[in-house]
């Protein structure tokens, strides 16, 4: 155990000094749930002991095989098969011994504390075997069941292992389970969640069946099919036909130090509209590690008490995993609303070059009998302006198609959706959990994120992760809760900012608009009832005004602003909501914790999925 850690911290140490998003370490998690030996009796136990094998074997086998064909998409070092077990007598243990001495790794998830789980075991012999095995395990996630709820508990405990395995070995008869959180009840929710199911008959003959959903593969067909599940689960989905970028190679060829010429333009120009300190422009990509490190830093500093172990856990696994994600995403997100704010209002000036050389020379401020010729070129008072008209048409082309090209709007949506699932996790691996699925809109599904490279390099995150050491008592639930508070009120911050930035901005574009609007309306009927020698300024004024009006309701349209102070302002209530219940003046139970995070994750992850679907519809075009 100690030499991987080490190699872990060398891992960690080279993912920090590198200058790419950080890949994964191969990672296959497999639950296992079983009979205890009250129900083992009809069982050979020789040969159930041999089908194990036979089964873990399969299993390590295909993940090594499908490593050498897909080794580019994760980190050099062989890949790690964990098995999850609760370490009850019986299958539980059985499976444990096979899969160490094959080389897996072992995680603990006890329904007690160790102490009062080792009253569930007969006598000493086997409380012995329960520490011999204990020792090896790389984490122990110890729940506070209690004596008085011991099925509650022992429930809790399946749940939470299906939350943390990508495959289900049961060893089981059969039969309906004899109390909550059996294994017939755990089967039936794994088979419900489309966990693969690798049955092994705890009665003679002991054969093999693997369950996907409904459908099941018997005897002689189980291993290739259960290769085929490990195949599906680790390879990446199928790379977008449109571009290299939008994909997960696109993902890890980003890199740091990106420049950016306009970037920096939507920051000033929001800071503007909405009132706001306007900072310096930046032309780079912040430094990603040290300005994420802060950022948590901050966090961690705000909790009165916290276990560094879980601290050290969170930071190692996720910190730089978001940290990435995040300030991509950010970048990419300047990029794309700089480029169309620039477009929008450059139309405004294409429309004011065309017509200005044209009213300058009638006014007489141009002359057109000053011609110079150079060569074919011949230039007169109004080529500046025709000029200039160039110019501004060929940025406005130059912008879009640059920005079409770098795919900034398609990164910025995912890259976003990458890091608030990764957020997410700061919340729910304190309590063993992850984010075990999403509920997508009907109107969506042409894109479900279920299938996307985004949830498919989050996967292998979590996967490598693993359970985080705790145990879970009084103090550490008052961490739990602390700190579920801290991202609760710091989205309802952000979301208050948010909704006023946006109200502002909007409001001062629509009135942008109308006044420009009006005082076209003026110049009409100036022009109407008066004619004098300046008369053309009016016909100007009458064309360009619209035109910078168009321009800003065309970036209301763009921008969405005006909903987006709508979407603020509802999560704001909603978490709220949340909120009034975490301050309630009384002691909240591990079950109750673990339903309201995974109620903010769902909430923040589902508004995610909103806003994404939302500007999916809003890529940067020339019509």
């Amino acid at each position: 155990m100690l030499i991987k850690l080490i190699i872990w911290r060398c891992i960690i140490l080279k993912m920090n000094q590198s200058l790419h998003p950080p890949r994964t370490i191969l990672s296959v998690r497999v639950g296992v749930t079983g009979h205890r030996p009250d129900r083992l009796q009809e069982a050979n136990m020789d040969v159930m002991a041999e089908r194990i094998r036979d089964v873990l074997g399969n299993i390590q086998k295909s993940v090594t095989e499908l490593y050498l064909s897909l080794h580019t998409y994760y980190i050099n070092t062989p890949p790690v098969v964990r098995l999850i077990s609760p370490l009850a007598e019986g299958a539980d243990r059985i499976v444990a011994r096979e899969a160490l001495d094959l080389g897996y790794e072992l995680q603990c998830l006890l329904p007690f504390r160790r102490d009062e789980y080792e009253k569930d075991f007969a006598d000493d012999a086997s409380k012995k075997d329960f520490w011999k095995l204990l020792d090896h395990a790389t984490a122990i996630f110890e729940i506070n069941g209690s004596r008085d709820e011991a099925s509650g508990a022992y429930q809790t405990v399946g749940n939470v292992l299906l939350n943390q395995c990508d495959l289900l070995v049961a060893v089981w008869d059969g039969e309906p389970s004899r109390g909550p959180g059996g294994t017939s009840e755990v089967v039936a929710e794994a088979i419900a969640q489309a966990i693969p199911v690798i049955w092994i008959e705890s009665r003679t003959p002991h054969s093999i069946t693997l369950w996907r959903g409904n459908q099941e593969s018997r005897e002689s067909e189980w291993s290739n099919v259960l290769y085929s599940q490990i195949h599906a689960l680790i390879q990446p989905p199928q790379q977008s036909s449109k571009s290299n970028s939008c994909s997960i190679t696109g993902y890890y060829a980003e890199k740091q130090g990106k420049v950016s010429v306009i970037g920096w333009f939507y920051r000033t120009f929001r800071d503007v509209l909405s009132g706001e300190t306007i900072r310096r422009p930046s032309l780079t990509m912040p430094d990603v590690i040290k300005t994420t490190r802060q950022e948590w830093d901050t966090v961690w500093s705000s909790l009165l008490k916290k276990p560094t172990t879980m601290v050290e856990f969170l930071n190692l696994r996720f910190l730089m995993q978001y940290g990435w994600a995040d300030k991509l995403a950010d970048w990419h997100a300047n990029q794309y609303r700089s480029s169309f704010i620039v477009n929008y209002l450059l139309s405004g000036f294409a429309v004011l070059f065309a017509l200005l050389a044209e009213v300058l020379t009638r006014v007489h401020f141009v002359s057109l009998d000053a011609v110079v010729h150079f060569g074919p070129l011949t230039i007169t008072g109004q080529t500046p302006y025709i000029f200039g008209e160039l110019l501004v048409i060929t940025a406005i082309i130059f912008i879009t198609q640059w920005t079409g090209y770098s795919h900034n709007h398609e990164r910025w949506i995912n890259y976003r959706f990458l890091a608030e699932l990764f957020r997410s996790m700061r919340i729910l691996a304190t309590m063993g959990l992850v984010t075990s699925f999403f509920r997508i809109p009907a109107y969506s599904t042409f894109d479900d994120v279920r299938s996307s490279w985004m949830n498919w390099h989050y996967r292998a995150v979590v996967r490598e992760a693993g359970l985080p050491t705790a145990s879970i008592g009084n103090e550490y639930l008052k961490f739990c809760r602390e700190l579920l508070q801290h991202e609760v009120s710091d989205q309802i911050l952000f979301h208050e900012s948010n909704k006023c930035r946006y109200h502002k901005i909007g409001h001062r574009l629509h009135r942008f608009g109308v006044i420009c609007f009006s005082l076209t309306l003026v110049s009409c009927f100036v022009h109407l009832v008066f004619h004098f020698e300046y008369a053309s300024w009016l016909t100007l004024l009458s064309a360009v005004l619209p035109a910078f009006g168009a321009a800003a309701a065309g970036l209301l349209f763009q921008g969405e602003f005006e909903r987006m102070e709508l979407r603020a302002a509802a999560m704001q209530a909603r978490l709220k909501e949340i909120d009034a219940e975490l301050i309630k003046p009384r002691d909240f139970s591990y079950r109750e914790l673990c339903l309201i995070a995974e109620t903010v994750a769902e909430t923040m992850i589902t508004e995610v999925l909103d806003w994404r679907t939302m500007f999916q519809t809003r890529p940067l075009r020339l019509s």
